[in-house]
């Protein structure tokens, strides 16, 4: 008996190496719901596949014929990504036919409500499945569909499949960064150690916002936009830089902007008083220059304003319909006629008495009462002097009137009657039939003789 023995056991494959075909062969603990005689649950992972019993010896598992679903179940110690089950059964009895797989992260036992792999086949001895994608699990349990029934394992072979280094997950898409040249857990993607910028344990993300470095326990430089830095280094900013500080200069945003610029740097000052703007927001701290307003200055005060804080009103006489110098006040196309630009290039000095139009170039004429002409156009308002007339006054009386507006005629001797042009006085009499002070009385006929004095 013993020889026969034996001889089954030289003819059944024996391992030598887990590497087959089918990826790498793992092992555990087994358990199993009853054990018949000497065939305990560790017989279906000797690597002894062909049924023998004997009183002292066994080669597969096997339970006994109680009333209630029989199991076997091995727990791998860890999880693996299983991606083939073979199960060996007794070719000449029904013991392992009929029968389910269940694969759990814990343990199942009896009726277990996890992933169930199969459904039962009374055709068919043992079990082959192909798991694709291969699925993480640290319990394999393999039950009989029939209540009551003894179940004969011969073999349970449960290969799992590793990742490529730096990978894990189903189907190996997920990536781990782990310092070279280590790998990382197949399923979980736990590194010993993380490169620098990914977060442990799986290093399959990059650092949050705000640190970097090795197990991302380094802060960012704080002028980093949104606090981003380059997670390896932190010496860049990945966003650029805070306002206030300049990308353009140096990429780890440690320099101000320039003097003048404010915000990422490119942006100019308005037109501060005394010093440059805030750097950050562009505000003027000590207010406004001259002529300009807004909140950073950068506006020139409206039209009709100038000057500090625009409180100046720009002079109504300025030619260009109160338009006027922000800054100065001046009036840009000079004044209306009748106030001086040279004088005041604000425009708000009528001309000097004597004068009118345009800067206050042109003298006025004769005007009446000792008065001054009228400053825009030089008009005589009261009227001309005496022996004076025309728009302007500046026009002296023709020979032969004299007076207000030239309107009185000479009646003096002489071919031309000229006289005095204020008063009339004739300097060499009277014309015939003509006397008084100035010739302006005429004579009746009986004193024709009279007329001179």
């Amino acid at each position: 008996m013993y020889s026969v023995f034996f001889a089954l056991i030289a003819m059944s494959v024996l391992r030598g190496s887990s590497e087959t075909e089918f990826g790498e062969l793992v092992t555990g603990k087994a358990r199993q719901s009853s054990t018949y005689h000497e065939c305990t649950a560790d017989k279906a992972q000797d690597g002894i596949k062909i049924f023998y019993e004997s009183t002292s010896n066994c080669t597969c598992s096997v339970t006994r014929n109680i009333n209630g679903y029989a199991f076997w179940e091995i727990d791998l110690s860890a999880q693996h990504y299983i991606e083939h089950i073979a199960v060996t059964g007794r070719t000449d009895h029904q013991q392992s036919r009929n029968l389910v797989a269940y694969i759990g992260y814990s343990q199942l036992g009896y009726l277990p409500s996890t992933k169930q792999l199969n459904d039962p086949d009374k055709s068919k001895i043992g079990l082959d499945i192909y798991l694709d994608p291969p699925r993480p699990a640290r319990y394999i349990n393999i039950q009989k569909s029939d209540i009551i029934d003894v179940m004969t394992l011969c073999e349970v072979e449960v290969f799992k499949t590793e990742c490529p280094c730096q990978q894990f997950g189903v189907k190996c898409k997920r990536y781990c960064h782990c310092t070279t040249p280590t790998c990382c857990d197949s399923v979980y993607g736990q590194c010993q150690q993380c490169e620098p910028g990914w977060i442990p344990p799986t290093c399959e993300t990059e650092c949050e916002k705000g640190a970097y470095g090795q197990d991302c326990s380094q802060t960012c430089n704080l002028n980093c936009l949104y606090n981003h830095c380059d997670a390896v280094t932190g010496s860049k900013c990945v966003e650029g830089c805070q306002p206030g500080y300049d990308f353009s200069s140096s990429e780890d945003c440690y320099d101000e902007c320039q003097s003048g610029f404010y915000g990422d740097c490119s942006q100019k000052c308005g037109n501060c008083k005394f010093q440059a703007c805030n750097k950050v927001n562009g505000h003027c701290e000590e207010g406004c220059d001259v002529g300009f307003t807004g909140e950073r200055c950068q506006l020139a005060c409206s039209k009709g304003t100038y000057g500090d804080h625009c409180s100046g009103t720009c002079s109504s006489f300025c030619y260009n319909d109160r338009q006027c110098d922000h800054i100065t006040g001046f009036c840009g196309r000079g004044c209306v006629p009748g106030y001086d630009y040279n004088m005041d290039p604000q425009c708000n000095y009528p001309c000097k008495d004597g004068t009118y139009g345009a800067n206050c170039t042109h003298v006025c004429g004769h005007c009446g009462n000792e008065k001054a002409c009228e400053k825009r156009t030089g008009q005589c308002t009261n009227g001309c002097d005496l022996g004076f007339s025309g728009r302007m006054c500046k026009e002296p009386c023709v020979n032969g009137y004299f007076g207000y507006n030239c309107s009185s005629p000479c009646h003096c001797n002489g071919s031309d009657f000229k006289c005095d042009t204020r008063y009339g006085n004739c300097s060499n009499g009277c014309s015939f039939g003509y006397g008084g002070f100035n010739c302006s009385i005429g004579c009746i006929p009986s004193s024709w003789f009279f007329t001179k004095y």
